[in-house]
């Protein structure tokens, strides 16, 4: 062969050897690039809490803003009032400052991840809060959310009551805030990284006027109802909560919020309970 001929063969075997390192070089980068994801395990929403009234989180975002556009607030999934809250809950807050500031780890004391038993039911308090004559904001017994409790305007964690458009709620001169068909208290939370599969809602409270059921309201879910209010005598209450809630739950969507269906009611306490 010709010196020219050589160099052609050469130069041939060497696009083809440079085409095939190519092909290697890529799909072994592919491969060294591909994550499959972190192993979200608890997070997932467990499979009881599928069915075909629930839909993708779209529709709850969509559910949420339609609820609340008909309260009366922002549906920005941010859970804002678009109503003016009364300052004196931020003058008198009551909080202990000792709560904690970071979410929770999953691993505090329970399966849960939470540390005190509930003091109604089976399994470990959320969250715990109390009225009185002392305050109109609420009196937090309990905060184990995996959030920090802030009455701040923007603030997802927190206890408030609600008067939709201009005013402010009633209470009685026991300083309990008395709920109705519109007017509600709200506890906006967050349970990121705990352990469940159950949850219920305690409260205990008051027919203030007609015969009333607590209506419990949930942006990500619906509402659920309590058993008859006893008229001027206090009692507590349950509601299985457990389709209502879940770990996966987006936190800036996750509240509860307390109606009356009929007549007024009296709030005094609210407990949040979860069982693993």
């Amino acid at each position: 062969m010709s010196r020219l001929t050589h160099q052609l063969i050469a130069y041939s075997l060497s696009l083809a050897l440079a085409a095939c390192s190519e092909g290697v070089g890529h799909h072994v980068a592919d491969g060294a690039t591909l994550d499959l994801g972190p192993d979200w395990g608890l997070l997932k929403k467990p499979d009881f809490r599928f069915d075909g009234g629930r839909g993708d989180g779209s529709q709850r975002d969509l559910a949420l803003a339609d609820g609340l556009q008909r309260d009366g607030q922002a549906g920005d999934g941010g859970v804002s009032d678009a109503t003016r809250t009364d300052l004196g809950f931020t003058r008198d807050a009551t909080v202990d400052q000792s709560l904690p500031r970071d979410s929770r780890p999953p691993d505090s004391g329970s399966p849960t991840g939470l540390t005190k038993p509930c003091s109604k039911g089976p399994g470990f308090t959320v969250f715990r809060f109390h009225f009185d004559s002392g305050s109109t904001s609420a009196r937090i017994d309990v905060w184990d959310a995996s959030c920090s409790y802030s009455l701040a305007p923007t603030s997802a964690c927190n206890v408030v009551p609600v008067y939709p458009g201009f005013g402010s709620i009633s209470y009685t001169s026991a300083g309990h805030p008395i709920v109705t068909t519109s007017h509600y208290l709200r506890a906006r939370f967050s349970v990121a990284g705990l352990r469940f599969s159950k949850a219920a809602v305690y409260f205990q409270g008051y027919g203030y006027s007609g015969s009333p059921k607590a209506r419990l309201w949930s942006p990500l879910y619906g509402d659920a109802q309590s058993d008859y209010v006893k008229f001027s005598s206090s009692a507590w209450y349950g509601v299985d909560w457990s389709n209502y809630l879940s770990p996966s739950d987006k936190p800036s969507l996750t509240a509860i919020q307390i109606y009356s269906t009929t007549g007024s009611l009296a709030v005094q306490t609210v407990e949040l309970c979860v069982e693993y």
